[in-house]
Order: structure tokens, then sequence, then C-alpha cells
């Protein structure tokens, strides 16, 4: 399974290079307002010599609540590029997500592609999702996000309620238990 990392937008070009017990990231995903300017990845990897790093751009909103018709919305053509980018990641692979926080998108783009790694097999997603959730204690995913990719891959709200019984630790100030999510 790909190794991911979220980080906010500070701290995201020098992660790219170094965020990987000192290797580079394979991938560094940007997800940011539309019209935000995102950091200068290609310029900083050619610079290293590194070459070979993917560098994906989402434009959405950090939103609770969705916006019907307007930019950076969770949408089919959104979803249909995600599914496009999880089957060019390969198995070994470093992934830097990014957005402004690090907290609410970018853990939510990340469970996405986690999930689109092993759609067919909930349990496989289950303990990947939990292993990023307990390596991420911090991270709130945005749940219009993560219900649109459950939706997406007909997950029955499984994908929603783990990631829900992570948020509500967060909220009450408890630990995530891996062992909970299979409650």
């Amino acid at each position: 399974m790909p190794q991911f990392k979220v980080v906010p937008y500070k701290d995201a070009l020098n992660a790219s290079l170094w965020g990987f017990d000192g290797h580079p990231a394979d991938w560094v995903i940007s997800v940011l307002d539309p019209g935000t300017d995102a950091p200068d990845f290609k310029r900083q990897a050619r610079i290293m010599s590194y070459d070979h790093q993917q560098h994906v751009r989402f434009d959405l909103y950090d939103t609770l609540s969705p916006q019907p018709g307007g930019p950076g919305n969770v949408d089919k053509p959104f979803l249909q590029r995600m599914g496009d980018i999880s089957t060019r990641i390969g198995k070994n692979d470093k992934i830097l997500v990014h957005c402004m926080g690090g907290i609410s998108r970018s853990p939510a783009l990340a469970i996405a592609l986690i999930a689109l790694q092993s759609p067919m097999d909930w349990k496989v997603t289950e303990r990947e999702v939990t292993a990023f959730l307990v390596a991420n204690p911090k991270c709130s995913p945005n749940p219009i996000l993560v219900a649109e990719v459950d939706r997406a891959l007909r997950l029955k709200g499984n994908l929603s309620s783990l990631v829900g019984r992570h948020r509500s630790c967060l909220l009450i100030g408890d630990a995530f238990d891996p062992r909970d999510a299979a409650r």
C-alpha cells in the first residue's frame, strides 16, 4: 500500500523533498481553494534532480456543506480524476497531500485515495484508513468529501462511519483506538 503523509501549506515544499524519512515524495497533491497559489514543487524537484515527482492540484473549498454548481465541488469529474490518479499510484509510492491547514481537505483526499486503492475489499480499506487515522491523530477529514467517496464506491456509509468515529474522538478529546473501528 502506498505511504501517505498530510501537511499544511507552509510545510509542503520541504516535506515534498525530505518528508519521508529524508526521502522525497513520489507524488505531491495540492488541495486548495480555487485561485490559491501552490508552492513551486516542480522547480524545487528539478533543482534537486528529482524529475519523476508527480504534481497534482485539486481546487476544492473546505466547506461542511455542498455548494451546488460552484467551483471546487466533489462531483463526477472530480471523482473520475481521483480514480485515474489512484490507478497511476504505485504500491510503494510516497504521497504527500497538503491543503492550507493539513487538517481537513488533505486527510479526506488521502482517505479517498486509500479507499480507491482497494475499492472491492472493505476489510483492506478499513484497515488502511484506520492506520492512516491513527498515524494522523489530529486530522479531521472533511465529511463532505469522505461521504461523496463513500457513496461513489458504494461503501454503504462504512467509510463515513469509520471517519466519523475518529472525528467524534477529536471533539471529546479522546484518542482514536483502532479497536474501536471494529465495533
